[in-house]
């Protein structure tokens, strides 16, 4: 912001002028006299003695109330000007120093209209050109103040304080290359100046040429060396110039000079914030906010450090301040949806982020945020619509592209995410998040060279970018060759500023690099660490989902399918293949997708959405499976009606459709009366190695039980007892594999699932890891692999790390 003169010193006053009666006059002259010896209060009795002599004797009113407003009666002072103005009302003199009282008054219209009458009564009167330009820009009349600063360098071309003003105005409009004109001009009228010189560096950074700017501020620090504002704004051009140390020691300068400096206080905890101090930001933002509660910056700075601290809910709360304190201000608005979204309020912060669009709906940024709420809410038409939005508004807007290669990439469609994440790689060549998600999709394609590569890629960009390491560490398998890299990753670790998120990224990807080399102990220490730190981001109620998992049997009793026979779609398209996460669900998909007239769709949400929309239609807010008595048969048909419609946007030809969500498990009860001749593959696998998979594995999303081994044996129980109750009282059609066998006897068992599915043998089910198709979970390098047996008593190499979960399953080892 450039550096304006105090209000005062833009007042200019002007002499009186003479009245007619001669003792009026001999005692006014007196008077003046006096007020120029600084007799200030035998000038006032005189001036009250022309007064009595003449009362309508307009120099002493005037200089009466420029008096009055020299000892702060501002009201005494306009009611004389006032007076003096009934007389004389054409003396600019007296109209400016009207003008100035008014000011001072607060009464900013009336003041504007006495500056414009002495500039009618003398258009070369810069004192009052010069006062109405600065209340004019005050006002936001930048075009009307900008054309007296222009009367005013015109009459007087020397006067710097005008160029300076001037220039000032022009940068307020956003003119930034007339105000650069100007600053230079009042730099070569005064060039020991200082504030020209600072006001130089404002309008040279404003045109984007930085190491100008900076020299500029140097400039003035070295007249000035105690100049704070200069300090902390060539601060913001080391910053922006990459030179964060130089950058910290301006903004230190600045703070030395002046401590109650609050923006200095911000723009130092940015530095410290980015160095990975959150303690020390946070301080420094509180230090801010002591100093200027209102301050918007150090708020949303705030906001920012608390989340990275895992303090999400305490950000919210600073950005809720925030837009309290300016419902306009985008950038909380924005950030407070974004704190929304990583505590998994998706619905919530699209709510925020929709109404940010539909105030301002042009802003690119709040659409590319919104559709990051979408992608987590499944919304993926909404997501790629509102991605396409925002890059019709901003074609070069990288953030855009690489969201909408993130929601195309949910729509299965790989080339279109390509060609997305490619086209903002292309924007930006140092997107490194881009490239790490363009890897991310090379992987689901089976592209395994070019999905390393990108990760390479991300990773020489931003050795820190923590995810990039465990999408390596899942890319292949690891062995002593590549100790360097996990001594990268251990170094990172040792470095001590990694964020939460980060550590657990890390400690997952190196405890999947020890597993591969066999170094077990070392391996669960590492798997052991990522998810503790995860654990302070998620919460499982173990006791609310045994309630909850415990009402299937009481809620779909063999009386109540019974009494639903014949009332959902006959479709046998849909497949479902259930079981727990990590049980072979991908592999027996892959293997099923393989035939020709099978389309494997991966994990829909679709039965979830079905399952969240019925309770809407419910009555009494009753929440599954509560809810399921009171569904009709129009409900019921309109559920299977929305589940066969989603498959056919996803494929209108195969078929059979496979849906491998493993956790509809809970839904198959409400599945067999919408879709009574759907078909339920059950994958089962041996209890010790699956909950070890899980708690070896780090999902994108969900699965909060997975992170600790008591609850994920507590997950597995209500899993078990629920499929006990599903043998017994399910009405449809379901076929278990169990993992071990598939491992040992795939030709066996691949042709008795073609058989269950009612097709006819394809030899290509047996050359699965052949099969071109996106698979887009954990699994998709395996089931690009032929089928090994190293998975089965995989939990034997962690066995004296596992006793507690074996006592808690109560497992019993096969002879």
């Amino acid at each position: 912001m450039a550096r304006k003169t105090p209000k005062a010193a833009r007042r200019r006053t002007g002499a009186p002028t003479m009245g007619s009666r001669r003792r009026a006059e001999r005692l006014f002259d007196e008077a003046l006299e006096a007020h120029r010896r600084g007799r200030i209060d035998d000038a006032g009795r005189l001036y009250r003695d022309v007064l009595g002599a003449n009362p309508r004797h307009a120099g002493a009113l005037q200089h009466l109330g420029i008096l009055a407003q020299q000892r702060g009666d501002v009201d005494e002072s306009v009611c004389l000007l006032r007076q003096a103005a009934t007389i004389t009302p054409s003396d600019p003199l007296l109209q400016n120093n009207l003008g100035n009282a008014l000011r001072s008054q607060g009464d900013h219209v009336q003041a504007i209209s006495a500056y414009r009458a002495a500039v009618a009564s003398d258009d070369g009167y810069v004192n009052a050109l010069y006062n109405l330009a600065g209340l004019l820009q005050e006002q936001g009349e930048g075009v009307e103040s900008e054309t007296c600063y222009r009367r005013v360098v015109a009459l007087a071309p020397t006067d710097v304080g005008a160029w300076m003003e001037l220039g000032i105005s022009l940068l307020e409009q956003g003119r930034d290359d007339d105000a650069l004109l100007c600053f230079e001009r009042a730099v070569a009228l005064r060039p020991e100046d200082s504030t020209c010189q600072y006001n130089l560096g404002n309008a040279l950074k404003a045109v984007h040429r930085m190491d100008d700017a900076a020299e500029a501020y140097r400039r003035a620090v070295a007249i000035s060396p105690d100049y704070a504002e200069a300090h902390h704004n060539l601060g913001m051009v080391l910053q922006t110039n990459g030179d964060a140390d130089a950058a910290e020691a301006e903004f230190r300068e600045a703070l030395r000079y002046r401590p109650d400096y609050p923006l200095a206080c911000v723009s130092l905890a940015a530095i410290v914030h980015e160095r990975g101090d959150y303690s020390g930001a946070e301080e420094l933002c509180r230090k801010a906010l002591a100093m200027d509660a209102r301050g918007l910056r150090a708020l949303r700075l705030l906001a920012v450090v608390l989340s990275d601290q895992n303090r999400r809910e305490e950000a919210l709360e600073i950005l809720r301040r925030a837009v309290e304190i300016d419902p306009t201000d985008i950038d909380a608005r924005v950030s407070m949806s974004e704190v929304l979204l990583d505590l998994d309020r998706w619905s919530e912060a699209a709510g925020v982020i929709e109404q940010v669009i539909a105030d301002n709906p042009l802003h690119v940024a709040a659409h590319s945020t919104l559709s990051k709420a979408c992608i987590r809410l499944h919304r993926t038409s909404a997501a790629i619509e509102v991605c396409r939005k925002a890059i019709a508004e901003d074609a070069d807007f990288a953030d855009a592209h690489g969201n909408l290669g993130l929601a195309l990439r949910q729509a299965r469609d790989i080339p279109g995410a390509i060609e997305a994440f490619q086209t903002a790689i292309r924007i930006d060549p140092g997107f490194a998040e881009a490239h790490n998600n363009l890897g991310i999709v090379y992987m689901d394609g089976g592209d395994i060279e070019h999905a390393m590569e990108c990760f390479r890629k991300a990773l020489k960009l931003d050795p820190r970018m923590a995810a990039s390491s465990l999408n390596m560490s899942r890319a292949r398998r690891f062995g002593e060759q590549d100790l360097p890299e996990i001594a990268r990753i251990e170094g990172l670790l040792e470095a001590g500023d990694v964020s939460d998120a980060g550590r657990i990224n890390l400690h997952f990807a190196l405890g999947k690099m020890f597993d591969d080399c066999a170094a077990y102990d070392k391996a669960f220490e590492h798997f052991r660490q990522a998810n503790r730190y995860k654990r302070r981001h998620v919460r499982f109620d173990a006791e609310h989902y045994r309630r909850w998992s415990a009402k299937f049997p009481a809620v779909f009793t063999p009386a109540y399918f019974d009494s639903h026979a014949g009332l959902g779609d006959p479709s046998e398209r849909p497949v479902f293949i259930v079981g727990m996460p990590r049980s072979g669900t991908t592999l027996i998909e892959q293997i099923l997708a393989s035939h020709p007239q099978v389309y494997g769709a991966d994990e829909l949400t679709t039965i979830f959405d079905i399952v969240c929309a019925l309770e809407q239609r419910g009555t009494g807010g009753a929440k599954f499976p509560d809810n399921v008595p009171s569904l009709d048969e129009t409900a019921l048909q309109w559920g299977a009606r929305q589940y066969l419609d989603h498959l056919q946007t996803i494929d209108g030809q195969a078929a059979r459709v496979t849906d491998k969500m493993p956790s509809n498990f809970f839904h198959l009860g409400l599945i067999a009366v919408m879709l009574p001749r759907a078909r339920i593959i059950h994958c089962r696998r041996d209890a010790m190695d699956v909950c070890l998979s899980n708690f070896v594995q780090m999902f994108a999303e969900g699965h909060y039980y997975s992170y600790d081994l008591s609850d994920t044996a507590a997950y597995y129980r209500g899993y078990e007892q629920t499929m006990s109750h599903w043998r017994e009282a399910l009405p449809i059609r379901m076929f278990e594999v169990q993992y071990e066998e598939l491992v040992e006897d795939q030709e066996r068992i691949s042709r008795a699932l073609i058989d269950f599915l009612g097709l006819d043998w394809d030899d290509r089910c047996l050359a699965f890891h052949q099969t071109k198709r996106p698979v887009g979970t954990a699994s998709n390098w395996q089931v690009r692999q032929p089928i090994y047996k190293t998975a089965r008593k995989r939990w034997k190499n962690y066995e004296k790390q596992l006793s507690g979960l074996r006592a808690e399953l109560g497992y019993v080892e096969d002879a």
